[in-house]
């Protein structure tokens, strides 16, 4: 993903489509607009730090989580004030959930060649650390506001009390999208996965140093012009079946007509990034507290606490 220049939004589309082919006390042991499809495996996010309360409800089951424990999509999880809870997606990477925040598990889908994460920041704020992701793979926050969608980076998500959404970014980069275009908004399959990867590499995002606050209606444009794209694009990834190649999807002339209208709404975005805050700054913290996304868990040891040796 790129921060956008002042390009023509025609060579933007053609360009991005063709090129897509603390001491703190350590205590041991839906959202997206289009459900996954039915052959999806659906895997669970283990706990794997927590300091203070955190809890987990699904429909009439509730739990006080601890660590070792696992969660799945479907699941809410809120933390309770001064306490914060960290989730190792798999291989995806790390999500640690800060005080007094809450968040639903869309998804969570750990195929062969295809992983995704899927989440909704219902309120307060959450730190990613996100590997590097394939071609096929997907790790999005969603909030009222904004959905912030990467490749693998390390970024801060934040739902501010006047309904805004704070996106700081400590590396790489993470694109800003629609509530409705989340990472499962095309749903499963090689050719859903190309075209999302080429939004993705073709709307504004915020990039390593940087931050942007986003209300509701300042996606307004860009959500209209999503719902109407929506259709025509769905067809178009309906027709490769299962395809595993999407060179010629992604060079169609009929994507790029169909998704014209949605980048031009996007690009006014851009204009919206900012040097990163004091404040966003001393978030950058919690992300180098939080477990690298390549670290394997080992049991903790009730007696010893969590520390580094909890991970190779």
């Amino acid at each position: 993903m790129k921060n956008l220049k002042p390009i023509g939004v025609s060579a933007l589309i053609c360009l991005c489509l063709l090129s897509s082919a603390c001491s703190p006390r350590k205590s041991p042991g839906a959202a997206s607009s289009a459900a996954p499809a039915a052959s999806a495996s659906q895997a669970s996010a283990l706990v794997v730090f927590l300091e203070g309360k955190a809890t987990a409800v699904k429909e009439a089951d509730y739990k006080k989580l601890d660590i070792g424990q696992t969660v799945g999509a479907g699941w809410r999880i809120d933390t309770a004030s001064n306490s914060s809870c960290d989730l190792k997606i798999g291989t995806l990477g790390t999500l640690r959930i800060m005080s007094k925040s809450s968040i639903e598990l869309s998804s969570i889908i750990m195929d062969q060649g295809s992983r995704a994460l899927s989440i909704k920041l219902v309120s307060g704020s959450v730190a990613a650390k996100v590997a590097k992701l394939g071609a096929r793979d997907r790790f999005g926050v969603t909030t009222q506001a904004a959905a912030c969608s990467v490749r693998g980076t390390e970024f801060i998500v934040a739902v501010e009390e006047d309904g805004a959404t704070r996106l700081a970014v400590k590396e790489g980069f993470v694109a800003v999208l629609p509530p409705a275009l989340d990472p499962m908004a095309l749903g499963e399959g090689a050719a859903a996965d190309a075209v999302y990867g080429a939004i993705l590499d073709a709307v504004p995002a915020i990039k390593a140093g940087e931050e942007a606050s986003f209300h509701p209606k300042d996606l307004e444009a860009s959500a209209a012009a999503w719902e109407k794209a929506l259709p025509k694009i769905e067809s178009l990834v309906k027709k490769e079946g299962g395809k595993t190649d999407s060179s010629g999807l992604l060079a169609s002339p009929n994507l790029k007509k169909a998704l014209e209208p949605f980048l031009a709404a996007e690009a006014p975005l851009s204009s919206a990034a900012e040097k990163a805050g004091e404040d966003s700054v001393k978030d950058f913290e919690q992300l180098q507290r939080a477990p690298d996304p390549g670290m394997v868990f080992k049991p903790i040891d009730p007696v010893q606490g969590f520390d580094d040796a909890a991970f190779d």
